[in-house]
């Protein structure tokens, strides 16, 4: 039980300052892809209310971070089989009670169980790693920034939304981000002042949100690992965070006992 605050659940609502972004209407929206009797395209119209509203949030979502330093790993993880504690060393790290040992590859750790010792029920766990391992990297390391304003606006909405009324407690803490993927999530939450540990059961993933960080000298860290089997001690985080990523999980209630 990561043990991090009931505030990121309450949803209380949000506080004064906060600059909740507006919803666009119909007659926003529909230019983008209307084309007159005539046929004249209107798709000229792409700079519209929501188009602008798109270019200027994406510059606030996507601003300079507020911290620079990665959150540190070792006094922060457990063994994901016994929960013992762990031997770091350069290249590998071993179990205290359980002495199982995972790989450390290009700097970032594996504390993933084998697959013949963890239970998939609906036979999907590893082919999804295997797949999000494949994902196209350019794509994957570049959005939201090379992307159209509609996309941007979409997707610093959706994060806007998903922070409503624990935006207060972004700045400075250290945040799982669970099922976290490429790092999309982990980038805004570390441009609001968060200091973030990439969670994936797909190393290709958690290797591409290690990248982006870095790219963008973000404070970013990448941990490989099952979201039904977190290997972090209680109380470790301050915040635990997954957005887009549950609907990949066969037991969705078991990671979330895990976050909780």
């Amino acid at each position: 039980m990561l043990g991090f605050s009931p505030r990121a659940l309450s949803l209380p609502a949000p506080s004064a300052g906060f600059r909740a972004c507006p919803v666009p209407s119909m007659a926003d929206i529909v230019p983008y892809v209307r084309r007159s009797n005539a046929g004249e395209d209107q798709t000229a119209r792409m700079a519209s209310t929501a188009a602008r509203l798109a270019v200027a949030r994406a510059a606030r979502l996507l601003g300079e971070p507020r911290v620079s330093a990665a959150p540190e790993l070792p006094q922060r993880t457990v063994c994901p089989g016994c929960r013992g504690a762990l031997q770091w060393g350069a290249a590998e790290i071993e179990c205290r009670r359980c002495s199982r040992r995972f790989p450390i590859v290009d700097g970032i750790p594996a504390l993933l169980l084998r697959e013949d010792d963890v239970e998939d029920a609906g036979g999907t766990k590893w082919a999804q790693a295997r797949f999000f391992d494949q994902e196209p990297e350019a794509f994957e390391l570049s959005r939201p920034h090379a992307t159209t304003g509609l996309y941007q606006w979409t997707l610093g909405y959706k994060f806007e939304r998903s922070v409503r009324g624990i935006e207060d407690m972004l700045g400075g803490s250290t945040v799982l981000s669970v099922c976290g993927g490429s790092g999309l999530d982990a980038e805004y939450l570390a441009r609001a002042g968060a200091r973030v540990v990439v969670v994936d059961v797909s190393s290709g993933a958690v290797r591409r949100a290690v990248s982006r960080g870095r790219r963008a000298r973000l404070p970013i860290t990448g941990l490989v690992a099952d979201a039904e089997r977190l290997p972090f001690a209680d109380h470790s985080v301050d915040i635990a965070y997954v957005h887009d990523g549950l609907h990949h999980l066969d037991r969705p209630r078991i990671a979330l006992a895990e976050m909780a």
